[in-house]
């Protein structure tokens, strides 16, 4: 088993070393008022950091909600090395894109990378 593991995180470093691009990346911190309890976000400086990333054609998905927008962009970040978050901006060639899902994957326990969707704004 450790040494499919190993196979596994080989072949995402891989990858990431062969697909990956410079991006500017802001990173979203959340505030709540005392009074009202309403949520402000808020941006920090622009870091350089390196993804792998996707620009996509909107799509959607039919679920008991209705019509789910799929996202303009995917994200791919490997284990232990930008951390994105929701809510955190990715500027690629002068189009920005807000990070909303974020999910984490994983191979016998171990967190091998992470997939990001967003949409531009």
């Amino acid at each position: 088993m450790a040494f499919e593991q190993a196979i596994m995180t080989e072949a995402i470093k891989q990858i990431f070393d062969d697909s990956r691009r410079t991006v500017t990346l802001y990173r979203a911190t959340k505030t709540e008022t005392n009074i009202t309890g309403s949520e402000t976000l808020n941006y920090g400086s622009a870091e350089t950091v390196e993804l792998i990333f996707f620009k996509t054609d909107i799509r959607y998905e039919f679920g008991l909600e209705g019509l789910l927008e799929k996202g303009d962009c995917v994200v791919f970040d490997k284990s232990n090395n930008v951390n994105i978050s929701r809510n955190d901006k990715i500027v690629v060639d002068g189009e920005t894109f807000l990070v909303k899902n974020v999910i984490a994957w994983k191979s016998r326990g171990e967190h091998i990378y992470d997939a990001a969707t967003g949409f531009k704004i």
